[in-house]
């Protein structure tokens, strides 16, 4: 999967000839039972459908299907996590989830309900009335894993199983960086310097842009708002808790982090 490029072209009524990504009509993704895989071998189909990526001899379709085979299992958003091979899967699959839900789910003008156009090639729709241009939205959130001398800062959050970094979202009017500081303020009352870049993942559930970062921590003493997260504590590298699964952004996160410590 790793020579096809993102694209999007509308492909309605014709035959599409390629790898094919389905979903049923609640928008939930088919998993083909025998190959554990939701992208199908190279197939032609006459269907309305929407290309979304391409390499010079292939494509990724995503189309809705309505008659489901009894090989096709289907997958709630957060259950194809488990059968995702790698960040490509992870790459392919967040993109085709978004589109498909941004092309079948919004259909109505915020402004003043006028029901929306299809989509257009450069992915916004449009509405008649109020001659508005509407894209998808995308919401960026910071991830921050926290270092003071030899230990790193987890937190478990609630209603999750493991620790992990902590993390918000991004508000109006405020940088990345700005974010991290207040987040990490208001989770744990830690005042944090010194910041790193550590790189960024999609993250479909339902639309987040995650953004990672490194940090130091000028105190130590956690004070934790107990309506964000359960708890969060000082961790060196052989007493880690339990961390958030392969292919998260977190996780890698983690695992960079404690290689700056001793």
């Amino acid at each position: 999967m790793r020579d096809f490029n993102a694209c999007f072209e509308i492909c309605l009524n014709q035959e599409n000839t390629g790898k094919h990504i389905f979903f049923d009509n609640q928008g939930n993704i088919l998993l083909d039972a025998e190959t554990n895989s939701f992208i199908s071998s190279d197939l032609t189909l006459k269907n309305d459908a929407y290309k979304v990526y391409e390499s010079k001899t292939s494509a990724i379709f995503i189309s809705q299907k309505n008659e489901i085979k009894s090989n096709f299992i289907c997958l709630k958003q957060r259950e194809i996590l488990r059968y995702l091979r790698d960040e490509y899967d992870l790459m392919i699959y967040s993109r085709a989830a978004q589109l498909f839900s941004w092309v079948k789910s919004y259909n109505y003008c915020s402004t003043d309900g006028t029901r929306l156009s299809s989509i257009n090639d450069d992915l916004s729709k449009s509405c008649s009335s109020c001659q508005k241009s509407i894209f998808p939205k995308i919401s960026p959130c910071i991830l921050v894993a926290v270092l003071s001398d030899e230990k790193i800062l987890l937190a478990k959050h609630l209603n999750t199983p493991f620790f992990t970094v902590l993390a918000g979202f991004v508000e109006y009017g405020e940088t990345l960086e700005e974010c991290v500081v207040r987040e990490v303020y208001e989770e744990v009352g830690i005042k944090v310097h010194d910041l790193k870049y550590h790189g960024s993942q999609t993250w479909p559930f339902p639309n987040q842009l995650m953004v990672g970062f490194i940090a130091k921590a000028y105190d130590t003493e956690i004070k934790p708002d107990h309506s964000e997260i359960e708890s969060a504590e000082w961790f060196d590298k052989s007493n880690l808790p339990t961390i958030p699964p392969r292919l998260s952004l977190s996780r890698s996160l983690i695992e960079k982090a404690l290689n700056f410590l001793p």
